[in-house]
C-alpha cells in the first residue's frame, strides 16, 4: 500500500516534471514557458504565471554536479537537489495543486520535502525584471472533505536561506482515501509591489509515508501512583501501560506533553510526571504531538520515630519521685501504619510505675499524656509500651510514667533509663536514632 500511495504522488510532481526539467534560478536567455504545469497541476487562480525552465539544471562549469554538465558561464550554483533527483518543480507567485491517491481513513502521515528559495535572475517575456526577487515563505496544504487536515508554513530567511535547500516535515491523519495537496507561494508575477522570486521544490521516494504508531493516545491502566518507602522507584510499563505496543513501534516516555528533548532511558523512576507516547522509528514518528496519557508519580516518604525522655530532675533523695514522659516523634513527613512499640530499661534502684488512662504529668509544669492509646506489658528487664494510634507525620505522642527511687539504695548510684523504638514499629525505616539515654543517680 505505501510502495502504491508514493509512485501515484511521486509520479505527478517528480516524473513529470523531469518532462518541464527545471531550473531555479534559470538562466538568461533560456526560453520560459509560462503556464506549463505538469498533468494533475491545475493553475488554480486565473491568470497566474508559473514560470518554469525548459531545461535540467545541473550546475555550472566552475563547481558542477556530479553528472552530465551542459557549461553555463556564470550562471549561480545551486547545491544538489537532496533528493538525488536530477530535476525539481519550480513556481513563482501562487499556488498549483495535485491530488494524493490510495491513503487510508484514519491513518497518520508524514509528509517530507526540500525547498529552495532563490532570486529569479530571469527577464519575463513582457520585460519585467526578477534579479531581486526573494520569497520568504510558502504554504503546504492538505484538504479532504472540504477542510483542511494541515496547513504548514515553512518560512525563508534571506541572509541565511538564498538558495540553499532546506528540508521540513509536517503530519496530518487522513479522513479519505485521497486527498488535494496545495502549495502556495504569495504574490503573482508581474506584481511589482510583492516581488517573489523561484521556489524549488524537491519530493523524494519518501514524501508521505503512513506513520505506524497512529493517532490514538497510550491506553493507561493507571494514571497514578505513589511509591511507598522503603521502595525509591516504580516501572512505568509494568505499572501504567494498559495494551499493546503496535507492530513496528516502540513504547516512549518523557517528563514533557510534547515529546521535545530525549525519551526516558530507564523506566523505573522516582516521583515525577511523566507522558507516554508510540514511536515509529522508520518514519521517525510519534503518535500524538502532546501527549494525553499523563502519568503522575508521587512518593510517601519513611517513617522515621526517635524518642525522647522528659523529666524535671535527674537527682533523687531517698523516697523521692518524680514524673518523667517519653515522647515518640515522626521526624520524616510520614504518618505511622499498624503497631508502634517501644521500651524502656527497668534499673534496679528505682521503681518505674505508668498510669493505664491519661493523666496530667507533672513535667515541664504539667504536660498531658496519652498512656490510654496505650498497653503495658513487663518482664524482668524492660517494660514494654504498644499502640495502633497512628502518630501523625512530623507529629508526636507522650507517654507518661513515675520512676521513685527504692528504700535502702545508697547514695552516689547512677543508672540510665533507656526508652529504645522498636524495629520497625509503626513502619519506623532508620533504627540509628531509636533509642535515647538518660541517667538518674541517687543522692
Amino acid at each position: 500500500m505505501k510502495r502504491i500511495l508514493l509512485l501515484v504522488f511521486i509520479g505527478i510532481f517528480v516524473a513529470v516534471s523531469n518532462i518541464y526539467a527545471q531550473t531555479i534560478p534559470p538562466t538568461t536567455g533560456h526560453n520560459i514557458c509560462y503556464k506549463c504545469l505538469p498533468t494533475g497541476w491545475t493553475n488554480a487562480i486565473g491568470g497566474n504565471e508559473y514560470a518554469i525552465a525548459d531545461r535540467t539544471y545541473y550546475g555550472s562549469v566552475n563547481i558542477p554536479f556530479i553528472g552530465p554538465k551542459p557549461v553555463i558561464p556564470g550562471t549561480p550554483v545551486l547545491p544538489p537537489i537532496p533528493s538525488g533527483a536530477t530535476t525539481f518543480f519550480g513556481i513563482h507567485g501562487g499556488y498549483t495543486r495535485a491530488t494524493i491517491s490510495n491513503l487510508v481513513a484514519g491513518q497518520k502521515y508524514k509528509f517530507s520535502y526540500s525547498v529552495i528559495s532563490t532570486q529569479a535572475n530571469l527577464q519575463s517575456s513582457g520585460g519585467i525584471d526578477f534579479s531581486d526577487d526573494f520569497t520568504t515563505e510558502i504554504f503546504f496544504r492538505i484538504r479532504q472533505e472540504g477542510q483542511y487536515r494541515a496547513i504548514h508554513k515553512h518560512e525563508f530567511q534571506k541572509d541565511k536561506d538564498h538558495s540553499v535547500w532546506r528540508s521540513g516535515v509536517f503530519e496530518f491523519t487522513s479522513t479519505a482515501t485521497t486527498a488535494e495537496f496545495e502549495l502556495e507561494t504569495p504574490g503573482e508575477v508581474g506584481d511589482i509591489s510583492n516581488k517573489v522570486g523561484f521556489i524549488g521544490l524537491d519530493l523524494g521516494p519518501n514524501t508521505i509515508t503512513p506513520c505506524g504508531a497512529g493517532v490514538t493516545a497510550v491506553p493507561l491502566k493507571a494514571t497514578s501512583y505513589e511509591i511507598l518507602c522503603p521502595e525509591t522507584s516504580v516501572n512505568l510499563v509494568s505499572q501504567f501501560f494498559g495494551g499493546l505496543i503496535p507492530s513496528g513501534t516502540e513504547l516512549r516516555f518523557f517528563t514533557n506533553p510534547d515529546h521535545s528533548g530525549l525519551p526516558l532511558s530507564n523506566v523505573n523512576v522516582g516521583a515525577g510526571t511523566y507522558y507516554a507516547f508510540y514511536y515509529d522509528a522508520a518514519n521517525n514518528c510519534y503518535n500524538q504531538d502532546v501527549s494525553t496519557a499523563k502519568i503522575d508519580v508521587t512518593y510517601r516518604n519513611c517513617v522515621d520515630l526517635t524518642p525522647t525522655l522528659i523529666i524535671n530532675g535527674l537527682s533523687f533523695a531517698e523516697g523521692a519521685s518524680r514524673d518523667f514522659v517519653v515522647k515518640l516523634y515522626e521526624v520524616n513527613n510520614r504518618e505511622t501504619s499498624g503497631t508502634t512499640s517501644f521500651r524502656i530499661t527497668k534499673v534496679g534502684g528505682f521503681n518505674i510505675t505508668y498510669p493505664t488512662e491519661n493523666t496530667l504529668s507533672n513535667v515541664a509544669g504539667g504536660t498531658q499524656n496519652q498512656n490510654k492509646n496505650w498497653t503495658f506489658n513487663e518482664t524482668t528487664n524492660f517494660i514494654t509500651a504498644t499502640s495502633n494510634v497512628p502518630i501523625p507525620a512530623n507529629g508526636n505522642a507522650t507517654i507518661g510514667f513515675k520512676i521513685q527511687r527504692k528504700t535502702g539504695i545508697s547514695k552516689g548510684l547512677t543508672q540510665n533509663i533507656t526508652p529504645t523504638i522498636l524495629t520497625g514499629a509503626g513502619g519506623d525505616s532508620n533504627a540509628k536514632n531509636n533509642n535515647s539515654v538518660t541517667s538518674v543517680s541517687t543522692n
